[in-house]
């Protein structure tokens, strides 16, 4: 785990580096290894997964504090009812967090979705995969929409294809609400199919991306009501063909496993592979289905084995949105992978004042250009908050307040 200055300047810091896994008794070790999913700020302390790695080689619930100190292993998957596997970050809710395995879970060892105290006590398995109709192998994040999560499967469903599911916080009312179309050999279809990546919810609809399938079988974006209904895709990513070099190039990016990103409008992605080079794309498209632009393409690498190149490429993961500015990885390129930033098309757009519920108090954030102004009552000015830097915590009352941001 590492910390990097936004403006690129270099590591702020490596907060933890991951133990060897031991030969020969199934991958072990006391903190995890390959961490998949983002982090989660709880308090001043950073909450995360790891894939492999624990006592029993089937992944970490971990949280170390801002400075890299306190690592402490919450919980090692054991591949029986608790999951192993975990491909998804974690999401807060009061003090509880919740995440999904893409293996193990009950009996049938397609997954689970699990809670867990932010303190490592109290780790529930709330639901159990079969691979059947209720779906399987869930990789991506959890969506939280008032008293109800959301998420996705990239096996089973009712075709084969993956599903789309919610589950209540107590782990009531499961549904598997929508199953993509079956893909076949050729990995086609109209609707897409193996979703990874999380959902998001933009006014009250359901919007995600899946690896496969579509009309060319490279994937596709879609948006769903939560009930099920409505489904539609909004983009099939278009056909392609080999570059001579293993690499599978098109005109707008090609098995996307990110989660998108709303801005203004707008929803932002990446596709791991595809584009005029072949190793990936940055897209937009509006939420109607309109406006699909390939913003970026990643640039060529050396020949293989050493993959360098100066801009990275093969996206794997979602942004991170810091007012103008979309902050992401790449798996390959660069070195060994890079982190990369993204300025969105538009001049003197707004800054971005972003909120976190933890606990019982609210944390801000906000772009250093500018100053936090706070007022009681819409009808009195506001005033610069005292000593306020970013991030921010408000502490719980009973009184309200507003805030906005002013340039410095």
């Amino acid at each position: 785990m590492f910390a990097v200055h936004a403006d690129g300047s270099g590591l702020a810091g490596v907060l933890h580096t991951f133990g060897a896994l031991h030969p020969g008794a199934g991958g072990t070790n006391t903190d995890g290894a390959n961490p998949h999913g983002n982090l989660t700020l709880v308090n001043g302390a950073l909450y995360g997964t790891t894939y492999f790695g624990g006592f029993s080689g089937a992944g970490t619930l971990f949280r170390v504090n801002l400075d890299g100190s306190g690592f402490t292993n919450l919980h090692s998957f054991a591949r029986g009812a608790d999951g192993a596997d975990p491909n998804g970050g974690l999401i807060l809710v009061s003090n509880f967090l919740y995440g999904t395995a893409a293996y193990g879970g009950d009996s049938y060892g397609y997954g689970s979705i699990y809670r867990i105290n932010t303190n490592g006590s109290s780790f529930t398995n709330l639901y159990g995969f079969s691979g059947l109709k209720d779906g399987g192998v869930p990789e991506g994040n959890l969506l939280l929409s008032g008293a109800t999560l959301y998420g996705t499967c990239s096996a089973g469903g009712a075709n084969g294809s993956g599903n789309l599911f919610s589950i209540g916080l107590d782990g009531k009312n499961f549904s598997a609400f929508y199953s993509f179309d079956t893909a076949g050999n050729s990995e086609t279809n109209l609707t897409g199919a193996f979703p990874q990546a999380a959902l998001i919810s933009v006014g009250g609809t359901l919007y995600g991306t899946t690896e496969y399938g579509g009309t060319n079988g490279t994937g596709s974006i879609f948006a769903v009501q939560p009930d099920g209904s409505g489904f539609t895709n909004l983009h099939s990513f278009a056909p392609g063909h080999g570059n001579g070099n293993g690499f599978f190039t098109n005109l707008d990016g090609a098995y996307p496993l990110c989660t998108l990103t709303p801005a203004n409008g707008t929803l932002y992605g990446m596709a791991q592979q595809g584009g005029s080079e072949g190793y990936g794309t940055i897209f937009s498209i509006r939420p109607d289905g309109s406006g699909f632009t390939n913003l970026y393409t990643f640039v060529p690498i050396v020949a293989p084995p050493t993959y360098f190149n100066t801009g990275g490429n093969r996206p794997d993961a979602g942004f991170l949105l810091d007012s103008n500015i979309l902050y992401a990885t790449s798996s390959l390129g660069g070195l060994d992978g890079n982190v990369f930033s993204f300025t969105l098309p538009g001049a003197n757009l707004p800054p971005a004042l972003a909120f976190q519920r933890v606990g019982a108090s609210l944390t801000l954030t906000w772009p250093s250009a500018y100053v936090l102004q706070s007022t009681p009552d819409l009808g009195i000015a506001f005033s610069n908050v005292a000593s306020a830097v970013t991030p921010f915590i408000v502490a719980a009352t009973n009184a309200q307040a507003y805030f906005r941001l002013n340039p410095q």
